[in-house]
């Protein structure tokens, strides 16, 4: 019988669809171990959209970046929930932390640049 399986946010109950995930309980669970790792490709510092995609299935990054902590299961489509264990996240969410101070830090580095920009022009306009 055919049985495919999505991931589910058990904190809110959103759910990030695969379509036609036929019996890939097991693979959900490898997916959410490697939330943090998707979550990283959209909270990136240069700021480049990333798109995803595991074998055959489109990986919703945003979904994991979104739920980056929570508690995320396997659940089939006809609403059971995985018993799997799921072991802990393949990286620590320390550096999704480091992440987005390396963003900020990227952003701060920017705007300084763009004040320095304007200072010249002022400068400028006042010496002409």
């Amino acid at each position: 019988m055919s049985c495919d399986w999505h991931i589910r946010c058990m904190d809110c109950g959103k759910t990030h669809r695969f379509d036609d995930a036929n019996h890939e309980e097991e693979l959900m669970a490898k997916l959410i171990t490697m939330a943090p790792i998707f979550a990283l490709l959209v909270h990136n510092p240069a700021g480049v959209e990333v798109h995803a995609s595991w074998n055959r299935w489109r990986i919703a990054p945003e979904f994991f970046a979104e739920h980056l902590g929570h508690d995320l299961r396997p659940f089939s489509e006809y609403n059971d929930l995985s018993t799997l264990v799921i072991p802990p996240p393949v990286i620590p969410m320390t550096i999704a932390a480091d992440f987005e101070i390396s963003a900020l830090r990227a952003q701060l580095i920017s705007a300084h640049l763009r004040i320095q920009n304007l200072e010249r022009e002022l400068v400028e306009k006042r010496g002409s």
